[in-house]
């Protein structure tokens, strides 16, 4: 079933019930604020660009979309699993800190996976 678009008027009076008729007044088009005493723009003029934004931004840097999937996630996933945080020194003095998950099994060994190291 298609969506039916609300009168204008509608959708003023929904926001006026919403945050309550001592904040903001209606006059059929127009939305009013009583704090400010300036009137509101209530229209969305456009769609939101993120997807395409985002989308455009992968293509850019040459990252296909198919490596997005998390193959840990899909592995450990309907799975209880352990997560250790190690903490240790490089040669350079720097400290850094490992993070593993991995799989509880009780007929197999479990499959770790570091998540990330900082």
């Amino acid at each position: 079933m298609p969506k039916v678009k609300s009168k204008p008027s509608k959708k003023l009076i929904d926001l006026v019930n919403e945050y309550g008729s001592d904040v903001l007044s209606t006059e059929n088009t127009v939305l009013f604020c009583k704090a400010c005493g300036k009137s509101i723009n209530h229209e969305k003029n456009s769609k939101s660009q993120f997807p395409t934004e985002l989308c455009m931004a992968f293509i850019d840097a040459g990252i296909p979309l198919w490596k997005l999937e998390n193959k840990v996630r899909r592995e450990v996933a309907y799975n209880k699993i352990w997560i250790p945080i190690d903490e240790t020194i490089d040669p350079v003095g720097r400290f850094v800190a490992n993070v593993v998950i991995g799989t509880l099994e009780a007929d197999q060994p479990s499959k770790e996976y570091l998540l990330t190291s900082e």
